[in-house]
Protein backbone atom coordinates (compact mmCIF):
# COMPACT_ATOMS: atom_id res chain seq x y z
CA UNK A 1 0.00 0.00 0.00
CA UNK A 2 1.26 3.50 -0.86
CA UNK A 3 1.50 5.75 2.20
CA UNK A 4 -0.75 8.78 1.75
CA UNK A 5 0.49 11.20 4.41
CA UNK A 6 -0.46 14.46 2.73
CA UNK A 7 -3.15 16.58 4.27
CA UNK A 8 -3.80 20.23 3.62
CA UNK A 9 -3.97 22.42 6.71
CA UNK A 10 -4.71 25.77 5.05
CA UNK A 11 -5.99 27.03 1.73
CA UNK A 12 -6.07 30.64 0.60
CA UNK A 13 -7.27 31.98 -2.75
CA UNK A 14 -4.60 34.25 -4.22
CA UNK A 15 -6.04 34.99 -7.63
CA UNK A 16 -8.84 34.06 -9.98
CA UNK A 17 -7.83 30.36 -10.01
CA UNK A 18 -4.67 30.39 -7.90
CA UNK A 19 -4.62 28.77 -4.48
CA UNK A 20 -1.97 28.90 -1.78
CA UNK A 21 -1.83 25.48 -0.09
CA UNK A 22 -0.13 24.55 3.17
CA UNK A 23 0.42 20.87 3.88
CA UNK A 24 0.64 19.15 7.26
CA UNK A 25 4.45 18.89 7.00
CA UNK A 26 4.68 22.69 6.62
CA UNK A 27 5.37 22.75 2.87
CA UNK A 28 3.60 25.59 1.07
CA UNK A 29 2.85 25.99 -2.62
CA UNK A 30 0.90 28.19 -5.00
CA UNK A 31 -0.97 26.22 -7.65
CA UNK A 32 -2.84 27.58 -10.65
CA UNK A 33 -5.94 25.48 -11.28
CA UNK A 34 -7.01 27.13 -14.53
CA UNK A 35 -5.22 24.59 -16.79
CA UNK A 36 -7.04 21.79 -14.96
CA UNK A 37 -10.42 23.50 -15.24
CA UNK A 38 -9.94 24.17 -18.94
CA UNK A 39 -9.08 20.50 -19.46
CA UNK A 40 -12.04 19.20 -17.43
CA UNK A 41 -14.77 21.10 -19.30
CA UNK A 42 -18.27 19.83 -19.81
CA UNK A 43 -19.03 18.77 -16.27
CA UNK A 44 -21.40 20.15 -13.70
CA UNK A 45 -18.69 19.82 -11.03
CA UNK A 46 -15.97 21.75 -12.85
CA UNK A 47 -17.62 24.15 -15.32
CA UNK A 48 -19.00 26.48 -12.61
CA UNK A 49 -15.48 26.72 -11.14
CA UNK A 50 -14.31 28.64 -14.20
CA UNK A 51 -16.02 31.58 -12.50
CA UNK A 52 -13.44 33.06 -10.10
CA UNK A 53 -16.19 33.86 -7.59
CA UNK A 54 -17.34 30.23 -7.53
CA UNK A 55 -13.78 28.85 -7.51
CA UNK A 56 -12.84 30.94 -4.49
CA UNK A 57 -15.57 29.31 -2.37
CA UNK A 58 -13.13 26.43 -1.82
CA UNK A 59 -12.92 24.94 1.67
CA UNK A 60 -11.13 22.19 3.53
CA UNK A 61 -12.85 19.01 4.67
CA UNK A 62 -10.55 16.80 6.77
CA UNK A 63 -7.47 17.96 4.84
CA UNK A 64 -9.04 17.68 1.40
CA UNK A 65 -9.97 20.57 -0.90
CA UNK A 66 -13.69 20.69 -1.59
CA UNK A 67 -15.30 23.16 -3.94
CA UNK A 68 -18.85 24.52 -3.78
CA UNK A 69 -19.94 22.17 -6.56
CA UNK A 70 -18.83 19.10 -4.60
CA UNK A 71 -15.69 18.65 -6.70
CA UNK A 72 -12.78 17.51 -4.55
CA UNK A 73 -9.17 16.60 -5.17
CA UNK A 74 -7.12 14.08 -3.19
CA UNK A 75 -4.40 15.86 -1.18
CA UNK A 76 -1.82 13.32 -2.36
CA UNK A 77 -2.60 14.23 -5.95
CA UNK A 78 -2.39 17.92 -5.06
CA UNK A 79 1.01 17.42 -3.44
CA UNK A 80 2.29 15.72 -6.58
CA UNK A 81 0.96 18.54 -8.74
CA UNK A 82 2.46 21.16 -6.43
CA UNK A 83 5.86 19.48 -6.53
CA UNK A 84 5.67 19.32 -10.33
CA UNK A 85 4.52 22.96 -10.54
CA UNK A 86 1.28 22.31 -12.42
CA UNK A 87 -1.83 20.14 -12.49
CA UNK A 88 -0.75 17.02 -14.36
CA UNK A 89 -3.01 15.26 -16.82
CA UNK A 90 -5.00 12.27 -15.63
CA UNK A 91 -2.62 10.00 -17.55
CA UNK A 92 0.48 11.53 -15.95
CA UNK A 93 -1.06 11.39 -12.49
CA UNK A 94 -2.20 7.77 -12.91
CA UNK A 95 1.22 6.75 -14.22
CA UNK A 96 2.96 8.33 -11.22
CA UNK A 97 0.80 6.50 -8.67
CA UNK A 98 0.89 3.23 -10.63
CA UNK A 99 4.71 3.41 -10.62
CA UNK A 100 4.73 4.30 -6.91
CA UNK A 101 2.53 1.29 -6.15
CA UNK A 102 4.81 -0.98 -8.17
CA UNK A 103 7.87 0.33 -6.29
CA UNK A 104 6.13 -0.10 -2.93
CA UNK A 105 5.11 -3.69 -3.73
CA UNK A 106 8.66 -4.53 -4.83
CA UNK A 107 10.19 -3.20 -1.62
Amino acid sequence: MIPMPNRITAVEPRGAHLLHLRFRDGAEFDLDFLPLLRRETGGSLTDPLLSPEEFQKVRLDYGTLVFSTGYDICPDVLRLWCERGRPLSREETDAYFRDALTRAEAA
